[in-house]
């Protein structure tokens, strides 16, 4: 793969990461589009990453506070730190669990264009029906397990 597709590509995931839609979609898409080889999964991963270290970067004083929660769950204590880092941990376990299943079937078939586009709309649906019927502005500290 070419030195500039991967910039290519890496320059879609940053404008489309936090935006809602598939950042991943979009990858494949681009690639399509440009007539380029699939790049496969393990591109998607790196940029992905690069994605990953920005936000942290980004979100810094987040991160110091839910690894000082961290810190205060070994110790006994109970701080918004804390009950942040339960959740967030709570959170992540069904996509570790659901992306452990079904690691082989995003491999085989979700690179597909067709599966791409319906998702993208179905999602889109999705996201319109629930901003329109659950509009709610909560802060982490009016967050609880269930949210």
């Amino acid at each position: 793969m070419a030195l500039y597709h991967i910039f290519v590509l890496s320059i879609v995931q940053g404008f489309t990461e936090f935006l809602p839609i598939s950042s991943s979609g979009h990858l494949v898409v681009t690639s399509r589009v440009f007539g380029w080889p699939d790049q496969g999964l393990l591109i998607d991963i790196a940029v992905h990453v690069g994605t990953l270290f920005a936000v942290m970067v980004y979100f810094w004083r987040d991160l110091w506070l839910i690894g000082s929660g961290i810190l205060q769950i070994f110790t006994g204590g109970e701080t918004q730190g804390s009950r942040l880092a339960k959740q967030i941990g709570i959170a992540t376990l069904p996509v570790i669990l659901v992306g452990y299943l079904a690691r082989d079937y995003v491999a085989l078939f979700l690179r597909d264009l067709e599966i791409i586009g319906w998702a993208t709309i179905l999602f889109g649906l999705l996201m319109w029906f629930s901003d329109r019927l659950g509009m709610t502005v909560r802060c982490i500290k009016h967050l609880n397990t269930g949210h």
